[in-house]
């Protein structure tokens, strides 16, 4: 949910995606093969259980890009926080499937997310859901994409 394509945290959670032209793209794998993604369109940032911003050191959209550490520790990932979300964007086109590791603490219920599939920035396509880790193909509609978006969707009830 940091470096994703990289890794971005739903709020608390932490999702790494990296990608390879046919096969999976993949997140959270620490120093696996790319690539991983090269942007970061900030989104919106999500708040914390409590109301108050994410810390700084979750803050960084920076830590959503290149390879992935897929560990907890802070500015080694970026939150999105409740309802919040962001845009990785990729130098080059891929299909295939997307996976999405959650890197949260322990004894924390897992967060979800909706993964919604790009190949222009603008017009977006539903891949699905994941649930702590997780993938999602390249909906059928599209061809190949250069921009995966995740949103938190966890219930800030169950935390």
């Amino acid at each position: 949910m940091k470096k994703i394509l990289t890794v971005v945290s739903f709020f608390a959670i932490a999702f790494v995606i990296s990608l390879s032209l046919s096969s999976s793209v993949r997140a959270a794998i620490s120093d696996g093969s790319g690539p991983w993604a090269d942007t970061v369109i900030p989104s919106g940032q999500g708040l914390q259980k409590n109301d108050q911003p994410v810390r700084a050191s979750r803050s960084d959209t920076s830590a959503a890009v290149g390879v992935a550490e897929n560990d907890v520790t802070d500015s080694h990932f970026y939150s999105l926080g409740f309802g919040g979300s962001l845009v990785l964007g990729f130098d080059s086109a891929f299909s295939g499937s997307v996976s999405i590791t959650e890197a949260t603490n322990s004894n924390y219920p897992d967060e979800t997310a909706r993964v919604d599939f790009s190949a222009d920035g603008t017009n977006w396509f539903f891949a699905g859901n994941v649930s702590a880790d997780g993938s999602v193909d390249l909906p059928a509609t599209l061809s190949c994409a250069q921009f995966v978006r995740i949103t938190d969707t966890s219930n800030k009830a169950f935390f």
